[in-house]
This record gives structure tokens, C-alpha cells and sequence, in this order.
């Protein structure tokens, strides 16, 4: 199988709740290839936040 996936996620990392400030976006886009049993491979792109653009290649499931 092939199929894709669209994220969006909006979050913050403070040590203290009180040190929460500015909401951090990304949004990405992902494709996905294996078998009914097995993922091959999972590439996704990833956009915003500090971080730039960012791309995960992974060859196992996510979960």
C-alpha cells in the first residue's frame, strides 16, 4: 500500500506552567509504503516552529 498523511500541531514546552508563553506551530505532510502487515518506510516533511523545515525518514511504525 501508498497512502499520505496531513498533520498540523500547535503546542508549548515550558519547565513551569508560568513560563508557557507563545504557541509553536508546525504542519507536514507524510507518505507511507509497506504491506497489510509491515510499514516499509514513512517520510514526512514538516513546516514552522524555530526548528525550519524538517524531514523524518523512519523504517518502522510509529506506534
Amino acid at each position: 500500500f501508498v497512502s499520505g498523511a496531513l498533520f498540523y500541531d500547535t503546542g508549548a514546552v515550558a519547565a513551569r506552567l508560568g513560563g508557557v508563553g507563545r504557541l509553536e506551530r508546525d504542519y507536514g505532510f507524510g507518505l507511507r509504503a509497506g504491506s497489510r502487515t509491515a510499514i516499509a518506510f514513512r517520510a514526512d516533511v514538516a513546516f514552522g516552529g524555530r526548528e525550519g523545515t524538517r524531514f523524518l525518514l523512519r523504517f518502522d511504525d510509529a506506534f
